[in-house]
């Protein structure tokens, strides 16, 4: 996503160089990537945990 010019102040002067180091470490892709995935995956247990929870309190 492009730096918006009204925030470009906030921004360190070598902000290139920080988000190329960031992107390199995470293989060119965002980081939520794995998250979704790893979500997903574990949503039904997620739910079925929670489920638990709410009946030993109801």
């Amino acid at each position: 996503m492009p730096m918006k010019p009204e925030n470009r102040a906030r921004y360190p002067r070598n902000w290139k160089q920080i988000r190329a180091a960031i992107l390199e470490r995470a293989g060119q892709r965002c980081h939520l990537a794995y998250d979704a995935k790893h979500h997903q995956q574990n949503a039904y247990q997620t739910r079925r945990a929670g489920k638990a929870k709410g009946d030993l309190f109801a």
